[in-house]
């Protein structure tokens, strides 16, 4: 379950994105966002299409050359981990919420390049029906591509 929960994170880690809600995204940062708020929220809109298995906002999230990296180690690319959340089996874990908090939460900047580390709580049920609540500690590192973040690997 846990191992399932985790490649849910990181190939695991957003709102169904339709380009209004990005946009939302968007104008926070050049507001009253800080840009490490707006890492987090990145960080949180993969997070919610992974619950939602909304592949189109993945698309939008993910950099061409996104990778991710389990806890078993499983290297996953891009188009294996959207292929996972499209076509989950019967067995996997169906997440209700997920979310990274604010405690031990940390973005730091090197030019264009986000690297974030932080604790993200994961909600749902087994394929069997047991509620279960995971929390898991995990790293994303974002990208600046033609004037857009995107996340670039997950782990």
């Amino acid at each position: 379950m846990f191992r399932a929960l985790a490649i849910a994170t990181l190939i695991a880690l957003a709102f169904s994105l339709s380009p209004h809600v990005f946009g939302q995204v968007a104008d926070q940062q050049s507001s009253d966002t800080t840009p490490a708020k707006y890492i987090q929220a990145l960080a949180n809109e993969l997070a919610s299409a992974i619950v939602k298995r909304d592949v189109a906002a993945m698309e939008q999230l993910l950099a061409d050359d996104y990778m991710d990296v389990n806890p078993d180690g499983v290297v996953s690319s891009r188009a294996q981990f959207i292929a996972e959340h499209k076509n989950s089996p019967a067995t996997t874990n169906k997440f209700e919420a997920a979310e990274f908090g604010e405690s031990g939460l940390k973005v730091r900047f090197y030019g264009d390049v986000a690297v974030l580390t932080g604790r993200s709580t994961w909600r749902g049920h087994t394929a069997e029906g047991h509620a279960f609540t995971g929390t898991l500690v995990s790293s994303m590192v974002a990208v600046k591509e033609n004037g857009q973040w995107k996340i670039a690997t997950t782990h």
